[in-house]
Protein backbone atom coordinates (compact mmCIF):
# COMPACT_ATOMS: atom_id res chain seq x y z
CA UNK A 1 0.00 0.00 0.00
CA UNK A 2 1.23 3.49 -0.27
CA UNK A 3 -0.67 7.01 0.05
CA UNK A 4 0.44 10.33 -1.89
CA UNK A 5 -0.15 14.09 -0.67
CA UNK A 6 1.06 17.38 -1.87
CA UNK A 7 0.72 20.42 -0.12
CA UNK A 8 1.96 24.09 -2.05
CA UNK A 9 2.48 27.40 -0.43
CA UNK A 10 2.86 30.74 -0.79
CA UNK A 11 4.30 32.69 1.80
CA UNK A 12 5.13 36.28 2.72
CA UNK A 13 6.65 38.37 5.66
CA UNK A 14 7.65 41.82 6.62
CA UNK A 15 8.89 43.86 9.32
CA UNK A 16 8.97 47.74 10.22
CA UNK A 17 10.72 49.29 12.58
CA UNK A 18 10.27 53.17 13.85
CA UNK A 19 12.96 54.84 15.76
CA UNK A 20 14.17 51.70 17.48
CA UNK A 21 11.10 51.49 20.14
CA UNK A 22 8.08 50.43 17.95
CA UNK A 23 7.90 47.11 15.84
CA UNK A 24 5.72 45.73 13.50
CA UNK A 25 6.06 41.88 11.67
CA UNK A 26 3.50 40.55 9.33
CA UNK A 27 3.26 37.43 7.98
CA UNK A 28 0.82 35.75 4.76
CA UNK A 29 0.58 32.22 3.88
CA UNK A 30 -1.36 30.44 2.04
CA UNK A 31 -1.76 26.52 1.43
CA UNK A 32 -3.45 24.47 -1.68
CA UNK A 33 -3.41 20.88 0.16
CA UNK A 34 -4.48 18.00 -1.85
CA UNK A 35 -5.86 15.70 0.94
CA UNK A 36 -9.10 18.35 0.94
CA UNK A 37 -9.20 17.58 -2.73
CA UNK A 38 -12.49 15.57 -3.41
CA UNK A 39 -12.60 13.43 -6.90
CA UNK A 40 -16.69 13.31 -6.30
CA UNK A 41 -17.00 17.07 -6.65
CA UNK A 42 -13.70 18.77 -7.26
CA UNK A 43 -15.69 22.16 -7.54
CA UNK A 44 -16.76 22.40 -4.17
CA UNK A 45 -13.22 21.16 -2.65
CA UNK A 46 -11.70 23.66 -0.07
CA UNK A 47 -7.77 23.11 -0.94
CA UNK A 48 -7.14 26.52 -0.48
CA UNK A 49 -6.85 27.85 2.80
CA UNK A 50 -5.38 31.48 4.24
CA UNK A 51 -3.91 32.45 7.22
CA UNK A 52 -2.25 35.63 8.48
CA UNK A 53 -0.05 36.67 11.46
CA UNK A 54 0.59 40.03 13.23
CA UNK A 55 2.60 41.55 15.77
CA UNK A 56 3.40 44.69 17.27
CA UNK A 57 5.36 45.66 20.00
CA UNK A 58 6.72 48.86 21.67
CA UNK A 59 9.73 49.73 24.21
CA UNK A 60 7.35 52.61 26.35
CA UNK A 61 10.58 53.47 27.99
CA UNK A 62 12.30 54.77 24.95
CA UNK A 63 8.99 56.05 23.41
CA UNK A 64 8.18 58.36 26.65
CA UNK A 65 11.88 58.45 28.40
CA UNK A 66 10.10 60.52 31.37
CA UNK A 67 8.60 57.20 33.02
CA UNK A 68 12.41 55.47 33.12
CA UNK A 69 13.77 55.99 36.62
CA UNK A 70 15.48 53.98 39.03
CA UNK A 71 11.98 52.22 39.95
CA UNK A 72 11.37 51.30 36.22
CA UNK A 73 14.50 50.65 33.97
CA UNK A 74 12.92 48.62 31.17
CA UNK A 75 9.37 48.53 30.00
CA UNK A 76 8.12 47.22 26.74
CA UNK A 77 4.17 45.96 25.51
CA UNK A 78 3.63 43.59 22.88
CA UNK A 79 0.15 42.48 21.26
CA UNK A 80 0.37 39.09 18.34
CA UNK A 81 -2.22 37.75 16.30
CA UNK A 82 -1.56 34.12 14.52
CA UNK A 83 -3.44 31.48 12.14
CA UNK A 84 -3.00 28.27 11.72
CA UNK A 85 -4.43 26.08 8.97
CA UNK A 86 -3.93 22.23 8.81
CA UNK A 87 -5.22 19.63 6.35
CA UNK A 88 -5.62 15.64 7.19
CA UNK A 89 -4.53 12.37 5.62
CA UNK A 90 -4.98 11.48 2.40
CA UNK A 91 -7.92 9.73 0.79
CA UNK A 92 -10.32 11.19 3.30
CA UNK A 93 -12.85 12.96 0.86
CA UNK A 94 -13.41 9.98 -1.71
CA UNK A 95 -14.45 6.49 -1.34
CA UNK A 96 -10.46 4.82 -2.32
CA UNK A 97 -11.12 1.14 -1.80
CA UNK A 98 -7.63 -0.76 0.15
CA UNK A 99 -6.39 -3.96 -1.37
CA UNK A 100 -5.72 -7.21 0.90
CA UNK A 101 -5.90 -10.79 0.93
CA UNK A 102 -8.87 -12.65 0.47
CA UNK A 103 -10.36 -16.38 0.35
CA UNK A 104 -7.40 -18.94 -1.13
CA UNK A 105 -5.37 -16.59 -1.83
CA UNK A 106 -7.01 -13.98 -4.01
CA UNK A 107 -6.62 -10.54 -3.72
CA UNK A 108 -9.87 -8.66 -2.29
CA UNK A 109 -11.14 -4.91 -2.50
CA UNK A 110 -12.12 -3.55 0.98
CA UNK A 111 -14.50 -0.56 1.74
CA UNK A 112 -13.55 1.99 4.09
CA UNK A 113 -14.65 1.79 7.68
CA UNK A 114 -14.77 5.60 8.03
CA UNK A 115 -17.83 7.37 5.11
CA UNK A 116 -15.55 10.05 3.83
CA UNK A 117 -16.84 14.03 3.30
CA UNK A 118 -16.65 15.45 0.47
CA UNK A 119 -16.72 18.62 1.19
CA UNK A 120 -13.92 18.68 4.30
CA UNK A 121 -12.63 22.06 5.48
CA UNK A 122 -9.45 22.76 6.83
CA UNK A 123 -9.43 22.95 10.57
CA UNK A 124 -8.19 26.38 11.49
CA UNK A 125 -6.17 27.58 14.75
CA UNK A 126 -6.03 30.94 15.88
CA UNK A 127 -3.56 32.36 18.79
CA UNK A 128 -4.15 35.88 20.51
CA UNK A 129 -1.93 37.32 23.07
CA UNK A 130 -0.75 40.50 24.50
CA UNK A 131 2.23 40.62 27.07
CA UNK A 132 4.02 42.87 29.05
CA UNK A 133 8.38 42.76 29.98
CA UNK A 134 9.93 44.77 32.15
CA UNK A 135 12.96 45.38 34.41
CA UNK A 136 12.37 46.91 37.87
CA UNK A 137 14.99 48.51 40.29
CA UNK A 138 17.69 48.87 38.33
CA UNK A 139 17.38 45.61 36.81
CA UNK A 140 17.26 43.54 40.48
CA UNK A 141 13.79 42.21 38.82
CA UNK A 142 12.36 40.93 35.51
CA UNK A 143 8.69 39.93 34.78
CA UNK A 144 7.63 38.53 31.82
CA UNK A 145 3.29 38.52 31.28
CA UNK A 146 1.06 37.11 29.07
CA UNK A 147 -2.45 36.79 28.65
CA UNK A 148 -3.72 34.83 25.90
CA UNK A 149 -6.67 32.88 23.78
CA UNK A 150 -5.91 30.16 22.16
CA UNK A 151 -9.28 28.74 19.61
CA UNK A 152 -9.57 25.42 17.17
CA UNK A 153 -12.51 25.30 14.45
CA UNK A 154 -13.53 23.25 11.88
CA UNK A 155 -11.77 20.58 13.68
CA UNK A 156 -12.09 17.15 11.55
CA UNK A 157 -13.23 14.66 13.66
CA UNK A 158 -14.97 10.88 12.93
CA UNK A 159 -18.11 9.94 14.25
CA UNK A 160 -19.47 6.82 15.12
CA UNK A 161 -22.97 5.92 13.41
CA UNK A 162 -24.88 2.68 12.99
CA UNK A 163 -23.35 -0.53 11.39
CA UNK A 164 -26.28 -0.49 9.09
CA UNK A 165 -25.27 2.38 7.32
CA UNK A 166 -22.35 0.13 6.05
CA UNK A 167 -19.79 2.15 8.09
CA UNK A 168 -18.42 2.30 11.34
CA UNK A 169 -18.06 6.70 11.58
CA UNK A 170 -18.37 9.19 9.39
CA UNK A 171 -16.22 12.32 8.99
CA UNK A 172 -16.62 16.12 9.81
CA UNK A 173 -16.26 19.33 10.41
CA UNK A 174 -17.52 20.08 14.23
CA UNK A 175 -16.57 22.17 17.27
CA UNK A 176 -14.82 24.95 18.36
CA UNK A 177 -12.26 24.73 21.35
CA UNK A 178 -10.83 27.66 23.32
CA UNK A 179 -8.43 28.11 26.01
CA UNK A 180 -7.30 30.66 27.79
CA UNK A 181 -4.91 31.68 30.58
CA UNK A 182 -2.17 33.57 31.80
CA UNK A 183 1.31 33.21 31.85
CA UNK A 184 3.84 35.03 34.51
CA UNK A 185 7.39 34.81 35.22
CA UNK A 186 9.77 36.73 37.75
CA UNK A 187 13.54 36.86 37.86
CA UNK A 188 15.03 37.69 40.71
CA UNK A 189 18.70 39.13 40.10
CA UNK A 190 19.57 39.25 44.52
CA UNK A 191 23.39 38.78 44.41
CA UNK A 192 24.80 41.53 41.81
CA UNK A 193 27.43 40.16 39.74
CA UNK A 194 26.99 36.22 40.63
CA UNK A 195 25.36 35.77 37.76
CA UNK A 196 22.67 34.12 39.67
CA UNK A 197 18.80 33.90 39.08
CA UNK A 198 16.10 32.40 40.40
CA UNK A 199 12.96 31.80 38.39
CA UNK A 200 9.64 31.68 40.43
Amino acid sequence: GFSQKEVQSLYATASFGYKSYIFLDVTARNDWNSSLESIINPASSNVSYFYPSASISGILTDAIPAIKSDLISYLKVRISTAGVGNGTSPYRTSYSYSIGPGHLGQQYAYKPDTKPFVNLKPELMSSNEIGIEGYFLKHVLKLDATYYINKTSNQIIAQRIPSPSGYSSKLMNAGLVQNQGVELQLTANIIENKNMHWDL
